[in-house]
């Protein structure tokens, strides 16, 4: 009985002692590599995701300034021109007449544009520097409605994150109008279709004509 009891007692001292060691200096090792590979992994896919949501935001923005200034041609029943600039503050957005049209709403040659009396920041979550944005054609930077809400010419806007010469990819948004064949005119904010088709403007690399979207 006696001989019984010490080796049950021998038996709890090296459990007791086995489950007090905690975790050894290569336990210890290989948990800090793991965790440290999850983190390099994890962290630049937050970030991507952080950015192109910046980017989602700003494509909105740009899509219900257009909306604005098309209704704006309407409801006035003259051509109206939304412009857009980059500031140290970020993207601007203002709204002005365009140059005197005549019966059809086609502005008249010679007559200079009036500038926008006021302008709005548009999403300020993304620092001026790290901007690419341009609308790629003579356009200086504006798209123009007319009194039926048709614009001027079919438009394209560009926006991404990166540099001029090298935008993201992944943050490449476009926002496309074209009239349709029903009147008026829509709008598309597309990172695939639209941006495939001219995957490298960029305010240094300009094409001369914008390119046309399918007709809903």
């Amino acid at each position: 009985m006696k001989l019984r009891g010490v080796r049950l007692s021998v038996w709890r001292d090296r459990y007791s002692l086995s489950t007090n060691q905690g975790f050894t200096l290569l336990e210890l090792l290989i948990a800090i590599a793991i965790s440290s590979i999850l983190v390099a992994i994890a962290v630049p896919s937050f970030l991507n995701l952080v950015d192109q949501t910046k980017i989602n935001l700003l494509a909105e923005q740009i899509r219900q300034s257009l909306k604005e200034g098309q209704w704006l041609a309407i409801s006035e029943g003259q051509s109206y021109s939304v412009y857009f600039k980059k500031t140290p503050q970020g993207l601007q957005v203002g709204y002005a007449p365009a140059a005197e049209t005549d019966s059809q709403g086609i502005a008249s040659n010679g007559t200079s544009p009036p500038e926008p009396e006021s302008w709005r920041n548009l999403s300020s979550s993304i620092p001026p520097e790290q901007l690419v944005f341009t609308i790629p054609g003579p356009s200086n930077n504006k798209i123009t409605f007319l009194p039926k809400g048709e614009v001027e010419f079919p438009s394209l806007v560009f926006i991404a994150m990166g540099t001029s010469e090298h935008p993201r990819v992944n943050t490449r948004r476009c926002i496309g109008v074209n009239n349709s064949e029903s009147g008026g005119s829509y709008f598309q904010v597309d990172k695939d279709l639209a941006c495939d088709l001219s995957p490298n403007i960029s305010p240094t690399q300009v094409d001369s004509s914008a390119p046309e979207f399918p007709t809903p």
